[in-house]
């Protein structure tokens, strides 16, 4: 019965999509979009001409205007422009010869099969320099893995998997679609990307790489898991189950999840994380299902549930909560994971070094699971982080005045944007291999602010941390930095927690409330 049930589960979520985007469909898009200009100010992984985003910011407003008259077409025209230029469309003379050169992938997630085709007639198809060759040249695509960001960012190729030669970039007529295939042998995630081979020039790389990933099996396992899912729910329906019971339902949940945002066009599939989800999902249904508890986290955490002000899903989170002890008002650090990681990713960094600070500062952690993997903590990730320190303050006694936030890579800048959109609700943030925008600085004005980061890190350059701290000591705010020489972007995390935690303990509480100062996302 599982198989029948994907085509089902997959077209569900297009069904609720325009469904539940029947007053605005593009509310999605516009919020998509300014997300990743945001993340592209603090991450330019492509070259980006003067302006660029400045032409994206304005088109969204544009857009939020036209929503809001009801102009649906004038909506869509403005996002249209937003999305081709902030993804690489020609401007400012960039010749559009180039647009046909970046592989896309009919299927971003293989499952049984290893076939696949390849086009080259979507964005953006530049030259990390953006200057064409002449000639003809060769065109090569490879499957390769590598890191994201940084200059240690080199793709390491796993096999060729097509090769077109004599290609004319100033030809009129695009390439014709390519059909290629994956080795067989090939399991998990990568990139497929491509490089010009010049006739006896140096090989050159093309920006923005597509990602893909195979995994044998995979809707079939999602579909039976769903289907368990659902038979535990109709089982319990009409009588309490308890907290326990509906947040194993919820992690069971998130493997659905992540095909539904395939089936919505959300191409960052979270390849990396599929596994995890997928363990995680068949060890808490099987608890379930025998009639016992969940499996406990370790280090003492425990699993919660949050009903979405926003979307309305049911979302995982984690609380590392001391009992009570009639203490008073504890602390609040709310901890950010980061890119395609989750909310238990911090109970295994140092094996659970969070764990161990946290109890010897007398701090309750709330670690939310971020909406999605690849959220930047905008949006309904941003939602949820705020809902869930409400859920928190009334669950347990918490001095409101000394709410903190800790974040890694992703979460890192999401803990430092969400301070400077909120800064009337945190006091401390400390930033683990990450990164922010000069704008965040003026509204943490008074706060207590502390980066962290490896110099050895290859996913997230440490200079984005060494470069923020400069502006903020430009403005007469001092925010230290810990620079570990030989820690990369993992193992900082661990290395730096003891200090980090020293530091949010020691920061004075929020100061009193009063006209909060400009900020800017720039």
């Amino acid at each position: 019965m599982a198989l029948p049930l994907l085509p089902a589960l997959l077209a569900a979520a297009l069904v609720g999509a325009a469904q539940s985007g029947a007053a605005d469909p593009f509310a999605r898009e516009r919020q998509l979009l300014a997300m990743k200009v945001e993340a592209r100010r603090v991450f330019p992984v492509r070259p980006l001409v003067d302006g660029d985003l400045d032409f994206v910011e304005a088109a969204i407003a544009s857009a939020d205007r036209c929503a809001a008259a009801g102009d649906r077409s004038g909506e869509l025209a403005a996002l249209t422009a937003a999305a081709q230029r902030l993804e690489g469309a020609p401007a400012d003379g960039w010749s559009a010869a180039a647009w046909r050169l970046l592989p896309r992938l009919d299927a971003s997630l293989l499952d049984d099969a290893t076939t696949t085709t390849l086009r080259f007639d979507w964005l953006p198809a530049a030259l990390e320099d953006r200057q064409l060759p002449a000639e003809p040249c060769a065109v090569e695509i490879w499957l390769a893995r590598g890191a994201l960001f940084g200059a240690g960012g080199e793709l390491q190729r796993i096999s060729t998997l097509a090769r077109v030669d004599d290609v004319r970039l100033d030809a009129a007529a695009p390439l014709p679609p390519m059909p290629i295939e994956v080795p067989r042998s090939f399991f998990g995630a990568a990139f497929v990307t491509a490089q010009l081979l010049p006739a006896g020039g140096t090989p050159r790389r093309l920006a923005h790489p597509a990602r893909i990933a195979r995994r044998p099996g995979l809707v079939a396992e999602v579909g039976q898991l769903e289907e368990r899912r659902r038979a535990l729910l109709a089982a319990t329906r009409g009588r309490p189950a308890g907290a326990e019971f509906d947040a194993a339902l919820a992690v069971a949940a998130l493997p659905a999840a992540l095909l539904q945002q395939v089936a919505r066009g959300d191409r960052q599939l979270a390849e990396s994380l599929l596994e995890l989800e997928l363990r995680t999902a068949g060890e808490s249904l099987a608890a379930l299902e025998r009639g016992s508890a969940p499996l406990p986290l370790p280090h003492g955490a425990t699993r919660h549930v949050l009903d979405h002000p926003t979307t309305g899903e049911l979302t995982p989170w984690l609380a590392l909560a001391p009992a009570a002890d009639g203490a008073g008002p504890r602390p609040l650090l709310v901890a950010l994971h980061g890119l395609l990681a989750r909310e238990e990713s911090w109970l295994q960094y140092g094996d659970g070094a969070l764990a161990r600070e946290a109890a010897r500062h007398g701090f309750i952690v709330v670690a939310p699971h971020g909406w999605r993997t690849d959220s930047f903590w905008v949006g309904h990730a941003e939602t949820e982080v705020l809902a869930l320190i409400d859920a928190a303050c009334a669950r347990w006694p918490i001095d409101r005045n000394r709410i903190a936030l800790i974040g890694h890579s992703m979460g890192a800048m999401g803990a430092l944007r969400l301070a400077a959109h909120h800064p009337d609700r945190f006091h401390a943030v400390a930033a683990i291999a990450g990164g922010g925008l000069p704008g965040w600085i003026r509204p943490l004005a008074g706060h207590s602010i502390m980066l962290a980061h490896g110099a050895a890190d290859t996913v997230v350059p440490v200079a984005l941390s060494r470069t923020l701290v400069a502006s903020a000591r430009a403005t007469g705010a001092e925010w230290p930095l810990m620079e570990l020489p030989d820690a990369d972007h993992v193992s900082v995390v661990a290395a730096t927690l003891p200090a980090v935690l020293d530091f949010l303990a020691a920061a004075p509480p929020r100061p009193s409330p009063g006209p909060p100062p400009a900020r800017s996302d720039r």
